[in-house]
């Protein structure tokens, strides 16, 4: 059914569209959106128009000769304000369906009186138990709901470990419930964020907490036949010989004793050449 506005008449080809005094095309779902070709200049602005089941592109300089009888040329300036009008009526008509189903979602919850959570066996998974409430757990505990990319929450699943085979399968929640319940449960995003944060909750809770000891750190035992420092008894490291190297910094300056019969070797560190 075509949108009435006055001064309009309707296309001799298409008259499912009317055509307005100003240039104004609106077909069965509202006012239609004029295009220019990339490239061309606004004067060849054209509509889409389905014409017998295929889409034409009618120039609005043709259309308004041969329906008003009158030679308007479209300029820039008109043609994004027509297009500017086509986008504010597209949001206000979402805005206004988003309302629409906000208002039956809340009519709905409202007329659902709070019940008892009940559950049952799913026929083909025993060990699976699915609640009155959309809520499905198994040996494990709660199963976090999912959504698949780009899906809505309508889609929402349950992913679930078969016995018989040990593949993962998914439970359209949706489904699940109208077979097993025989109700029509529509999953929510604010359902679904609700029963995550149950399902993560519960999982915290039931977590064991771990008390990690430090493992001490195992000493190396020498060698018996390691060389050892002739003065504190330390074993020496690799490239000293008779002293390690803070007492050979102290046979350097004179506190233990005289350079004496290890004179060569104080002088170039203690490291043998």
């Amino acid at each position: 059914m075509s949108t009435k506005k006055k001064d309009t008449r309707p296309l001799p080809e298409a008259p499912q569209y009317a055509l307005s005094k100003c240039g104004r095309l609106y077909g069965p779902y509202g006012q239609l959106r004029p295009n220019v070709p990339r490239g061309c200049r606004p004067r060849l602005a054209r509509y889409s128009v389905v014409v017998k089941g295929s889409a034409r592109h009618i120039l609005i300089r043709d259309m308004m000769i041969r329906v008003w009888d009158i030679d308007m040329i479209p300029n820039a300036d008109w043609v994004e304000k027509l297009r500017a009008e086509v986008s504010d009526a597209k949001q206000d008509r979402q805005a206004c369906a988003r309302k629409r189903e906000a208002a039956r979602q809340r009519e709905k919850t409202n007329a659902m009186p709070p019940q008892a959570e009940e559950w049952r066996c799913l026929p083909e998974e025993p060990r699976y138990e699915l609640s009155s409430q959309g809520r499905m757990r198994g040996p494990m505990g709660l199963l976090m709901p999912s959504i698949k990319s780009h899906g809505r929450p309508s889609s929402a699943l349950y992913m679930y470990s078969e016995q018989r085979t040990g593949k993962n399968r998914g439970l359209m929640i949706r489904l699940a419930m109208g077979k097993i319940w025989d109700v029509d449960f529509n999953p929510t995003t604010e359902w679904i964020e609700k029963i995550r944060a149950e399902v993560s909750a519960a999982r915290v809770k039931a977590a064991p907490v771990k008390l990690v000891e430090p493992k001490p750190k195992p000493k190396k035992e020498a060698a018996p036949d390691a060389r050892r420092c002739a003065d504190c008894g330390r074993v020496l490291t690799a490239g000293y010989w008779r002293r390690c190297p803070d007492c050979w910094v102290k046979v350097k300056g004179g506190i233990d004793m005289p350079l004496g019969e290890y004179g060569v070797l104080a002088a170039c560190g203690g490291r043998r050449s």
